[in-house]
């Protein structure tokens, strides 16, 4: 077995053994550190959020630049589409102004309960649908193509899907509720004579 000496003059002088942590994987971590908070875009607009308050275990949500919204306004018209923008009164969806005050009604989903719904609906086609084909490939034994025990779930688990994805979609009222409001949710300062987005051509979303 050889066993080298730590004081051996080539060990002394090699890289590796005068490597330590003060002088060189310390620095080496500020250093990536640095340039990691440099590479942070510091863009005002996008420490800005629409925040919703509502019922339920999750009391607040944010919707943030780039994310998809949905709106229905105090003229009736419905509005769907990505955030471009969010400024002190007001936010942009797909190059339209639109006030907080013009706003009646905010859209939002319950997750769990709209994967529930198109699973189950998915399942009931898929299962009515392979049975219906196989029926089909022995109509000659069978004399039928829908099988009395096999529609009346299939329809069940459709309609039940239905039901839950139609009530995954949360309608809150914010129209004089106070509970739509825009938000800093950045700890940086937001500079509040930030102006307003200039007025955009309408484009109507049905």
């Amino acid at each position: 077995m050889i066993c080298i000496s730590r004081n051996y003059q080539f060990v002394k002088e090699s890289y590796l053994y005068q490597m330590n942590l003060k002088t060189t994987i310390l620095p080496f971590l500020w250093t990536f550190l640095t340039l990691i908070l440099l590479s942070i875009p510091a863009n005002s607009n996008a420490q800005r959020s629409l925040g919703l308050d509502k019922g339920g275990k999750v009391k607040r949500i944010h919707f943030y630049e780039g994310q998809s919204i949905r709106i229905k306004l105090i003229d009736k018209e419905k509005v769907a589409g990505h955030i471009d923008a969010i400024y002190d009164s007001s936010f942009v969806i797909e190059g339209r102004k639109i006030l907080l005050s013009e706003v009646e009604m905010v859209y939002s989903v319950r997750p769990p309960l709209r994967f529930l719904g198109g699973a189950f609906m998915v399942a009931g086609v898929f299962y009515f649908s392979i049975d219906a084909i196989n029926n089909l490939f022995n109509y000659a034994a069978r004399g039928y193509v829908f099988s009395d025990a096999v529609w009346l779930p299939s329809a069940l688990a459709v309609g039940a899907g239905a039901i839950m994805y139609y009530f995954s979609i949360r309608r809150t009222k914010v129209l004089g509720q106070g509970n739509f409001k825009i938000y800093n949710t950045n700890p940086l300062p937001v500079s509040p004579d930030a102006p307003d987005a200039p007025d955009a051509p309408d484009s109507k979303t049905d």
